[in-house]
């Protein structure tokens, strides 16, 4: 679809309106369409159309929601009248019908009831007053060229037939999804122009960090940003460091001050940081053995531990009608899950116990292995209450074992690679697919020169 800021079919006054608006290039395109129909109303006569009687735009806090709606009024060149019913009055039915008659006395014309929710929290003999007078005077201007724009949260309970298709023609719900990539990274970049600081990740990196979508409001995504940035001046950086960005985005997620879990993850971090950095180079070693290519983010050492890796590039290699390839995916999983724990016996001689036994998707795994076929029930034997207990436990054990071994004859092939992933961790605080690329061709070049030494010798 042709974004709307390049379409030729809306003069300029139009785009200019949209212009304060980054992202959502499709829903702007809608808007724009409905602003070129206020501003020139269509002739039921000429194209069988009609002027839409109003709009309900609705979603989440922080979606821009104002600002869309601010916009199109500027776009239709109508003149707005706004009711906000944002504080307890027991006259707002008068409000109400004031604002709409002088409206109606003004048209062609707009009536913006912004945040339809707020009237749910007056008294409930306000509230229903409020209701009423407000369907009567949305019914009162139906087609009389007054349009009524409203606003809302969708989480409140205010009554469904006061936006209802019969009053309200046009309904568009706004999330993160509407916001395509190429905009989310302008977003991203103008964000941190604004900030007028450095970052060690381009816009680009950071939505392959992150995975897309950022599943971040408008809002919420130039505040990530600014905690970000407002996180690397506290921490005495130059510029943006990748842990700042990951403490950013949980401080967006969890809403809880980013500095408080920060000073006391890396408390905990300080005096566990070799074994941290291991766990994350063994997985990331054997996560790129198995999916080479695949792994765009290897770690965050700061915060995120092991779970700094991403996940989010697998190649689709099978679908779950072939069975027992999916089960050769899943038991790829367990064994680079295996890692962390041969790490620790390798380089630390201890290991933490297993936690395979409590995962819900390996116990789905070992009963498609079971169905096909994989397991002689009349050979197994491990000590439970009951015999299913008995063979369940069995399928745990042998799973994890299998996936230890293996996990363990790998890293010791691969024990230089991981030395050098966990270096780069502890050294630079996480890693980036570029840099485990270097590290691999540092192992590479050892090799080579170890090899050319047992042939000189």
């Amino acid at each position: 679809m042709e974004n709307a800021e390049s379409n030729p079919s809306f003069d300029d006054k139009i785009m200019k309106a949209f212009k304060p608006v980054w992202g959502f290039s499709d829903l702007k395109k809608r808007l724009m369409t409905i602003a070129k129909i206020l501003k020139d109303p269509p002739s039921v006569d000429e194209s069988g159309d009609h002027e839409p009687s109003g709009l309900l735009l609705y979603g989440y806090d922080a979606m821009g929601k104002t600002l869309l709606a601010k916009c199109l009024i500027q776009a239709s060149g109508r003149k707005a009248y706004r009711i906000c019913i944002d504080r307890p009055d027991r006259n707002w039915d008068t409000i109400i019908h004031s604002v709409f008659e002088e409206a109606l006395a003004h048209a062609p014309s707009i009536v913006y009831l912004a945040d339809l929710e707020t009237y749910v929290f007056q008294d409930e003999s306000t509230a229903e007053k409020i209701k009423k007078e407000l369907m009567n005077c949305i019914d009162s201007v139906h087609g009389k060229h007054v349009f009524v724009l409203v606003g809302c949260n969708p989480t409140y309970a205010y009554d469904p037939k006061l936006v209802s298709r019969e009053r309200i023609d046009l309904q568009i719900y706004i999330d993160c999804l509407e916001m395509d990539q190429k905009c989310t990274v302008d977003f991203l970049r103008s964000s941190l122009k604004e900030l007028n600081i450095s970052s060690d990740l381009a816009p680009e990196e950071i939505l392959k960090l992150f995975g897309w979508p950022l599943a971040l409001e408008p809002a919420r995504l130039r505040n990530f940003v600014q905690e970000a940035a407002d996180e690397a001046v506290q921490s005495g950086y130059s510029s943006i460091h990748v842990s700042n960005y990951y403490h950013a985005l949980l401080s967006a997620d969890e809403e809880a001050p980013v500095y408080a879990f920060h000073q006391e993850q890396r408390d905990i971090n300080r005096t566990c940081m070799q074994k941290k950095a291991y766990e994350i180079a063994a997985k990331t070693a054997l996560w790129e053995l198995y999916f080479p290519g695949s792994t765009h983010i290897a770690g965050v050492f700061w915060f995120h531990g092991a779970r700094g890796i991403r996940w989010g590039s697998v190649p689709d290699q099978c679908k779950k009608s072939f069975l027992e390839q999916r089960i050769e995916e899943d038991r790829k999983f367990s064994i680079i899950d295996a890692s962390p724990r041969m790490i620790s016996l390798m380089k630390f001689g201890r290991s933490e116990p297993a936690p395979f036994s409590e995962n819900e998707s390996v116990n789905s795994v070992l009963e498609d292995m079971d169905q096909e076929g994989f397991f002689d029930h009349a050979e197994r034997f491990f000590p439970a209450e009951n015999a299913n207990e008995r063979l369940k436990n069995y399928w745990y054990w042998l799973l994890i074992k299998e996936a230890e071994r293996t996990s363990l004859s790998l890293l010791k092939k691969n024990e230089s690679f991981v030395d050098l992933l966990a270096e780069e961790l502890l050294q630079n605080e996480f890693l980036l697919e570029e840099q485990i690329q270097e590290c691999r061709q540092k192992r590479a070049q050892s090799e080579q020169t170890v090899f050319h030494k047992r042939i000189s010798i």
